[in-house]
Order: C-alpha cells, then structure tokens, then sequence
C-alpha cells in the first residue's frame, strides 16, 4: 500500500533551554483598557447627572489598534488622527463646543500617559476655531472640565481662556455694528 502525503507536515522548532520563545504572529498583548474604561465611566456619570448634555455628547472611536486597510478606509472617510475623545457641540455663552481629549490619570511611579503631537495639534486647532479645547488626565479633571464648561463655576476659568476674549470681542462687534 502506497501511502499518499499532499503537504509537509512541519515539525516544532526545538527551543534552547533558557532560550525565549518568541510569540506567533497574531498573539501580540492586548492594548491597556485603561482609556476606554475612563470614557465608559464618563459616559455613565453624564447620564446620571446631566441627561440633558447625556444626549448633545459624542465620543469618537479613534483609538485602537487595526488592521491597515481598515485604517486607509476609516482615514477615507474622514477620521483624522489625534480628533479629542469627546465632542460636545451644544454652544455656551463663551465657545462653540467642547472637545476633550481623556487620558488616563497621572499616577506617581507610573510613566505620563503621553499626548501625541497630532493630539496637541487637533486641540489648538479647536480653540483657533473658538471652541473649547481640553487635555484631561483622569475623570476628575473630565468631570471639572465639563462643569466648568457648562457653568456651574463662573468663578473658574477653563486653559482656554484667551479664546474667550476673542469670542466676546467678536460678539461686541457685531452688537456694535447694529446699534444696540
């Protein structure tokens, strides 16, 4: 009897004793939870305290890692790296909208969590345009960040108040210009 063989059955790699084994393709570690977890639990505070703004926030999928094509075809469709997390676009009485980039709370020992340089350019870009432009390490700066936006300290200043001044001088411009 002949005994037909259609592939080469490949046989394991000896490993030196002491040697490392290196992963198969495929098995890299998963990415820190740690940033989603933040925005999950944002999320959740927003909508049991402030149902209203609840439904004006959004948060953008821009993080993770993913394939190349899908990468190409998400950039194709408009997503750009380093857009802030959250996106509230419900005016105040002194921006346009509020953009948040979360990042995960500064822990002594731990290295920084790092902002990226397309994260730092997304947010001037914002607060050139009038809108409110924030980094924040942790949920308690999230949560100040939108309270302070919202107006329930009007003692307080957000980081962006520069673009404060130029929103209202704008303002009494055109108030100005029509006589009231």
């Amino acid at each position: 009897m002949v005994k037909i063989v259609f592939w080469k059955e490949k046989t394991p790699k000896k490993i030196k004793r002491g040697a490392q084994a290196t992963p198969t393709k495929g098995t890299r570690a998963k990415p820190k939870q740690v940033e989603k977890q933040l925005c999950r639990d944002f999320m959740k505070w927003l909508k049991k305290n402030y149902p209203f703004y609840f439904e004006r926030m959004v948060h953008i999928p821009n993080e993770g890692r993913r394939e190349f094509m899908e990468t190409i075809a998400l950039m194709h469709m408009g997503l750009k790296p380093g857009e802030p997390d959250f996106t509230m676009a419900y005016p105040n009485s002194d921006y346009y909208g509020l953009f948040i980039e979360a990042k995960p709370e500064i822990i002594f020992g731990k290295p920084k969590p790092k902002v990226s340089e397309n994260q730092k350019y997304r947010i001037n870009l914002k607060r050139e345009d009038g809108y409110c432009g924030e980094i924040c390490f942790g949920l308690a700066q999230i949560i100040e960040t939108f309270l302070l936006y919202i107006g329930n300290d009007p003692d307080m200043k957000l980081q962006s108040a520069p673009w404060t001044k130029r929103y209202k001088r704008i303002k009494g411009e055109s108030d100005a210009t029509r006589g009231t």
